[in-house]
């Protein structure tokens, strides 16, 4: 089959020598499963080499990601302290990271422990764990249950979670580490609080909690009076390597010749899943900037003409399930063929997804830009995690400004191939 004339395309030769030469030096690398693997080849070899294939190689490739996590294996130096929770020790070997947190508490007020040490020996009212800067790659997040407020939001390390000079209770909290390196190490915390005076004054160890788990009581207003948190790297059993999302994106290619107007835009496979239940919105930017320019130039109106001001600037598809040969394709007329800006907006089973794509001819061959990151809401709550999933860039490409005007010149005629 001749995949719209992609054998004798100019654009397939021109986006090759770039993008082959990713695929089969970078992107083989990613793909956990599929095609046998293939001989790398230099990047002169493949700039030289005349494209065999039917197809772009992003057209053929089903893209699944290997989870890079730029920290050192194998941590730090460990020191002999045991973690706190049944069986903990067992599974889970403490580190010497040497962090410290914060109590606030009745009478005393602000006091630091050390880490995997116990604190505490008054009402509890305030606590804060800041890890930015002590290992790389990991941050932590934790709530707390003030006496009559009820459960806080989550807040990210460094910042103080509860009250001061309120005589406020702390009634518990929880602790759940954030990063790269995350999934490296468990975080174990425990701690006394105080009995109500009804069944006799007195204190009560509580079990440990770990991980996002909930450490303490609610509603019976008896506040923490002692605290420990623990630290520790998972052993080689525990350490789970965070499961890349799976979805779908928008790739494109000329239909027929290299500087056709019209474009076939496939909705491509990413992950190593199926894809369930996408909404994908694909936005032509350049069209978008057009309208925005009339609306600023014609500020009595609220809504662009009928029929649009540049055509066409967006599209919404809808996929329930989709596998690694993705969902089908639709056409699509760039303003300018040479110079396009794309965003495409996901939302999937796994989660939601911002693709940025761009193309530009340099010296008569279209080169490409695309990054797909993590949609607002995942970046809001891992403030301090990597947002990237995907990111390709052509070598020779180079970035143009949006088109703030349609184009006069004639479009030429479609030649399918």
């Amino acid at each position: 089959m001749n995949w719209y004339g992609a054998a004798s395309n100019p654009w397939v030769i021109g986006i090759g020598a770039s993008l082959i030469a990713a695929v089969i030096v970078g992107l083989v690398r990613r793909i956990t499963r599929g095609p046998k693997p293939v001989k790398a080849a230099s990047v002169e070899q493949v700039q030289r080499s005349t494209v065999q294939q039917n197809a772009s190689p992003l057209m053929t490739q089903n893209f699944q990601p290997t989870i890079n996590i730029n920290v050192p294996v194998a941590g730090p130096s460990k020191d002999s302290s045991e973690a706190s929770g049944s069986g903990s020790a067992e599974r889970n070997e403490p580190t010497n990271i040497n962090f410290k947190f914060l109590l606030h508490m009745a009478v005393v007020g602000d006091r630091w422990y050390q880490g995997n040490t116990r604190g505490g020996g008054s009402q509890i009212e305030g606590f804060e764990l800041d890890l930015s800067g002590i290992y790389p790659g990991l941050g932590c997040e934790y709530m707390v249950r003030l006496a009559s407020l009820g459960d806080s939001e989550w807040t990210s390390d460094g910042n103080f979670a509860g009250t001061r000079g309120q005589s406020r209770g702390l009634e518990g909290l929880a602790v759940r580490l954030t990063g790269p390196a995350s999934h490296l190490y468990s975080v174990w915390y425990s701690g006394k609080c105080a009995t109500r005076a009804h069944v006799g004054l007195g204190y009560v160890e509580l079990a440990p909690a770990s991980d996002g788990q909930f450490l303490g009581t609610r509603g019976l207003f008896s506040p923490l009076t002692e605290l420990e948190v623990h630290i520790v790297r998972r052993t080689c059993s525990d350490v789970t390597t965070p499961r890349a999302p799976s979805f779908l994106f928008v790739f494109g290619v000329p239909l027929g010749e290299n500087d056709s107007p019209v474009w076939v835009m496939m909705l491509k496979h990413y992950g190593p899943d199926q894809a369930y239940n996408c909404d994908t919105e694909f936005i032509d930017e350049d069209r978008k900037n057009i309208e925005h320019q009339w609306l600023v130039a014609h500020p009595g109106s609220s809504f662009l003409p009928p029929g649009g001001v540049a055509g066409e600037s967006q599209k919404r598809i809808h996929v329930a399930e989709a596998g690694p040969s993705g969902a089908g394709d639709f056409r699509w007329e760039p303003l300018d063929p040479n110079t396009q800006h794309y965003s495409v907006n996901i939302i999937c089973r796994d989660g939601m997804f911002v693709e940025k794509w761009e193309v530009t001819r340099v010296d008569g061959a279209l080169r490409s830009k695309l990054v797909i990151e993590r949609g607002p809401e995942w970046i809001k709550r891992h403030p301090t995690s990597e947002p990237g999933v995907f990111r390709y860039v052509d070598p020779e490409f180079v970035s143009t400004a949006l088109a703030v005007k349609t184009p006069a010149k004639k479009r030429k005629p479609v030649n399918p191939g």
